[in-house]
């Protein structure tokens, strides 16, 4: 009777490393760097001065030079500045980062408007850009951005 169990016990640890290899394959075969229909992104950081200080709570978007290449899906990729100015780039999931290419930068400070309505909703604040717009669409701000393949560190972005 214990060879019994012992058999049975043998066949159920061979089992679970026949499982294990195979989710094991599984998992390396679907990831095999990035998901379909997306293209790859690099980690991008950066700055973003106002003045000679940092800019808080401004959104970075970059815009691709080449949109065609990306048909419909063009990815954008943003970030939003913290306390020191500094930003990371989201596509997909984040602080992911963006795909390698060559882009015109939007930057914008107008805080987004309240979504609340009923009874006891507050009005919105009017939303104010201290950039004054001057930077909100990413063919007239003059500000350019490279991403390369691997970790990058653009150069910081002084606003006026």
């Amino acid at each position: 009777m214990s060879d019994t169990i012992f058999l049975n016990q043998s066949a159920i640890g061979r089992l679970r490393l026949v499982m294990f290899g195979l989710v094991v394959v599984s998992v390396f075969s679907a990831c095999d760097g990035t998901p379909e229909g997306r293209v790859p992104v690099h980690p991008v950081s950066g700055e973003v001065q106002f003045q000679g200080k940092p800019l808080v709570g401004a959104v970075v978007t970059f815009h691709p030079e080449d949109e065609a290449k990306y048909g419909k899906d063009v990815p954008r990729p943003t970030g939003r500045t913290n306390q020191d100015g500094k930003f990371e780039l989201t596509t997909y999931g984040l602080a992911d980062g963006a795909p390698v290419g060559s882009y015109l930068v939007a930057i914008s400070t107008a805080p987004q408007p309240r979504t609340e309505t009923g009874l006891f909703a507050k009005k919105s604040p009017l939303a104010v850009d201290i950039l004054k717009g001057r930077y909100r669409e990413p063919q007239k701000s003059g500000l350019k951005a490279e991403v390369k393949e691997g970790s990058n560190q653009v150069e910081s972005f002084v606003v006026k």
